[in-house]
C-alpha cells in the first residue's frame, strides 16, 4: 500500500472517529465531574492532614511569628493526630500570602475552601493543557504533525480536547489522594500548566507566573528552571519569577531575617526523611525501586541531586550536540518525566504528569501507545495488588507508589528516544 493511500486511510479514520469522540467525551467529563463532588463532599466535614500546615503557618506569619521554630510543631500536634509526629513546616517563604489567606477563617473553613480551589484548579489546568496542544506542535522538534492524534486534534473541537483531558485528570487517584490530603500538587500542577501553556504561546509574564507557582514546590521547581536556562526565552521566564517569588515571601522576610529563614528550614529539613511519610517506602521514584529491591536508601536530598544532575546532563548534551538552545517545551516535559522517576516525591505528586499527556499522545505511533498504556497504568495504579515487602509494622506505603515510578520510567525512556532521534532544533 502506497503511504499516499495509507494517508487517506487515516483521514478517514479520523473522520469516523471524531463523532463518536465528540459524543463520548462529555459523558465522561461528567463521570469525572460526579466523581470531583463526590470527593469534595467526602472530605467536606474534616480538614485534611496537609492543610493544617498551610492553615497553621499563616497563623503564626499573620501573629508576627516565624513558623519555622519548635512552637509551631508543638501547636501543630494539638490539632492534629497524623501517624508518626506532627512534623515541622518545611516549606518555602514564599508561601506567605497563600497561608495567611486561609489563616483569615476557621481551619474546616479554609479546608473546604481548599477542597474548591483545587477541584477548580485541577479543571482548569486541563483547559490549558488542551489549550497548548495545537501550538506546541510548531515549538516541539519530536512531535510527529503526522501521528493519529495529532490528525485527529486538528479536526476536533478544542471543547472536546478539554472534556477528555478533564476527564482523565479528574479519575486519576493522585487527584484524589491530593484532595483527601488537603495537599497542594494540584496548585502547582495548575502552575506548571500555565507555565508549558505559556511557553507554546510564547507569554513571558504568563509563564513567569506559572513558574513562580511551581517554585513553591522548589525540589520541583529547581528541576524545571535546570533546563529553563538552556534558552533565552527559559531565562527571562526564570528572571522574571525570581522577581515574583522574591515579592511572594517579602513579608515572611519582614518577620524573621532571611537568613535565619534559611538557617531554620535547612534545620527543619534535617528531620524530613526521618517522619514515616517521608520514609523510603512512602515515596515514589527511584529511591522507592531500590528499597524495594533491598538497597541502601541514600535520603531525599540524595535521589534529589541524582535527579538534578541528569536532566542537567541531558540538557547540556543535547545543546552541545546542536550547538544551540534544545526547545523550551521539549526539556520542561522531558524534566517532568524524569523528575518522576529519579526525585523522591509522593503518591499525589503525580499528579504533574498530567501535563505529558497529549505531548506523550502525539509522538510517533508506537512511543504514543507505549506512553498511553504507562498513563493509563498511572490514573488507577492504587488498584493493583500491593507487593508483600511494601506492608507490615510501621510501614506506610500508598498503594501504587512503584507501578506509578515504573510506568514514569517507560514514559522517560520513550521521551530520551525521541529526543535523541534527531538532533535537537534551536529555538526561534
Amino acid at each position: 500500500m502506497s503511504s499516499q493511500t495509507r494517508s487517506k486511510d487515516g483521514f478517514a479514520l479520523d473522520r469516523q472517529l471524531r463523532l463518536p469522540l465528540t459524543i463520548l467525551s462529555p459523558a465522561a467529563f461528567a463521570l469525572a465531574l460526579a466523581w470531583l463532588a463526590f470527593e469534595v463532599g467526602r472530605y467536606w466535614g474534616v480538614a485534611g492532614p496537609d492543610i493544617k500546615y498551610f492553615w497553621l503557618a499563616g497563623e503564626f506569619w499573620t501573629a508576627g511569628l516565624t513558623p519555622y521554630e519548635e512552637a509551631f510543631t508543638a501547636r501543630l500536634i494539638e490539632i492534629t493526630d497524623i501517624e508518626g509526629g506532627a512534623g515541622a513546616w518545611n516549606y518555602t517563604p514564599n508561601w506567605y500570602f497563600i497561608s495567611a489567606g486561609l489563616a483569615q477563617m476557621d481551619l474546616l473553613t479554609a479546608s473546604r475552601l481548599w477542597l474548591v480551589m483545587n477541584a477548580v484548579m485541577l479543571l482548569a489546568a486541563s483547559a490549558l493543557n488542551a489549550a497548548a496542544f495545537r501550538p506546541m506542535n510548531k515549538n516541539s522538534a519530536v512531535l510527529a504533525p503526522a501521528a493519529p492524534v495529532n490528525r485527529l486534534a486538528a479536526i476536533l473541537p478544542l471543547l472536546v480536547l478539554f472534556f477528555l483531558h478533564g476527564a482523565y485528570m479528574g479519575l486519576s487517584q493522585p487527584a484524589e489522594k491530593t484532595l483527601e490530603l488537603g495537599q497542594s500538587s494540584i496548585l502547582i500542577y495548575f502552575g506548571l500548566s500555565l507555565l508549558v501553556w505559556s511557553i507554546s504561546r510564547e507569554r513571558l509574564y504568563a509563564g513567569a507566573a506559572g513558574l513562580a507557582i511551581v517554585m513553591l514546590k522548589p525540589q520541583f521547581g529547581a528541576l524545571i528552571v535546570t533546563v529553563l536556562l538552556f534558552s533565552t526565552m527559559g531565562r527571562r521566564i526564570t528572571f522574571v519569577a525570581a522577581i515574583i517569588s522574591i515579592l511572594m515571601a517579602l513579608p515572611a522576610f519582614l518577620v524573621s531575617q532571611p537568613f535565619e529563614i534559611a538557617s531554620d528550614l535547612l534545620h527543619n529539613l534535617g528531620s524530613y526523611d526521618g517522619q514515616i511519610f517521608n520514609t523510603a517506602v512512602s515515596t515514589t521514584g527511584l529511591r522507592n525501586v531500590v528499597w524495594t529491591l533491598g538497597g541502601d536508601d541514600l535520603g531525599m536530598m540524595g535521589y534529589q541531586l541524582m535527579a538534578l544532575a541528569f536532566i542537567a546532563s541531558v540538557a547540556a548534551f543535547l545543546y552541545l550536540r546542536r550547538g544551540a538552545p534544545p526547545r523550551t517545551v521539549d526539556m520542561v516535559m522531558f524534566a517532568v518525566a524524569a523528575a518522576h522517576v529519579f526525585a523522591p516525591y509522593h503518591y499525589y505528586d503525580f499528579v504533574l504528569m498530567g501535563v505529558l499527556i497529549y505531548f506523550c499522545a502525539s509522538l510517533r505511533t508506537a512511543s504514543a501507545l507505549i506512553c498511553m498504556a504507562a498513563f493509563l497504568l498511572i490514573l488507577r495504579a492504587g488498584n493493583l495488588p500491593n507487593i508483600p515487602s511494601l506492608q507490615g509494622e510501621g510501614v506506610m506505603a500508598y498503594g501504587g507508589n512503584l507501578y506509578m515510578t515504573l510506568a514514569a520510567g517507560v514514559i522517560l525512556i520513550v521521551m530520551l528516544r525521541e529526543l535523541f532521534r534527531e538532533p535537537a532544533q534551536p529555538n526561534a
